[in-house]
């Protein structure tokens, strides 16, 4: 064979195989709100999740084994294991457009970082996701109320280990209550935030345990801040 093509046949090869691991590390899913989404990630780099055509907004549910970074600009998000005990990722996102999405993402140390795309089906109708049980699909419809709150109310702030927290709003829903705060750092060093810290509180407060807490960026930098969102259950 012509040595020429012999080249032209190894450039070939080698465009081929590397086209092959780029879409490998990629993997496409359709968005359904009544359907978990079962797939994987590398533990040594960040995976990236997107949706088509939309931003993830939310996160909930994600383990503090696990970093959570999101980039507004382009509304995607990346996680990575940071812990060698973690095993499988289960969390759920919402978008800009209120679409509701569970994950459930296990974790394979031979592979690299993944890329995760949602294709979005306008077919679809907004509504609660499947999950384990219906009080899950509740505290999801109960978060999305508080999103776009916005609250002009001066109500007293307190400050404790450099957090400065403010209560925005407190609603009843249904047979819930859901609390909507702001939390400042006011510290002069960056800190990560952790949902069961602020649980711990709660019973030496004479308070009922929230069922449900979710932050939306647990990384706060010095003067960030950010907001957080409690769910109790009141009783039939």
């Amino acid at each position: 064979m012509n040595e020429k093509y012999l080249v032209a046949l190894g450039i070939f090869l080698f465009i081929v195989i590397c086209d092959s691991i780029a879409l490998a590390s990629t993997q496409e899913y359709q968005l359904n709100e009544t359907r978990r989404i079962h797939g994987y990630i590398g533990r040594s780099e960040s995976n990236r999740i997107k949706v088509e055509g939309d931003r993830i907004v939310e996160v909930i549910g994600l383990d503090d084994d696990f970093a959570l970074e999101s980039d507004s600009k382009l509304g995607q998000i990346f996680i990575k294991p940071m812990v060698d005990s973690a095993t499988k990722a289960t969390f759920t996102v919402i978008t800009e457009r209120g679409k509701t999405q569970d994950f459930s993402l296990v974790i394979k140390p031979s592979i690299d970082g993944q890329v995760i795309l949602l294709k979005s089906d306008v077919s679809i109708d907004v509504g609660y996701i499947g999950n384990k049980h219906g009080v899950h699909d509740e505290i999801i419809s109960i978060i999305k109320v508080g999103l776009d709150y916005k609250s002009d109310a001066k109500q007293k702030a307190y400050i404790e280990n450099g957090l400065e927290m403010l209560l925005l709003t407190q609603r009843r829903i249904r047979h819930h209550t859901l609390e909507v705060w702001t939390i400042k750092n006011v510290d002069d060093k960056s800190v990560m935030l952790a949902e069961k810290s602020f649980v711990k509180n709660e019973k030496v407060l004479g308070q009922m345990s929230p069922i449900a807490i979710m932050i939306e960026d647990r990384h706060l930098e010095p003067n960030q801040t950010t907001r957080l969102y409690k769910v109790r259950y009141n009783g039939k």
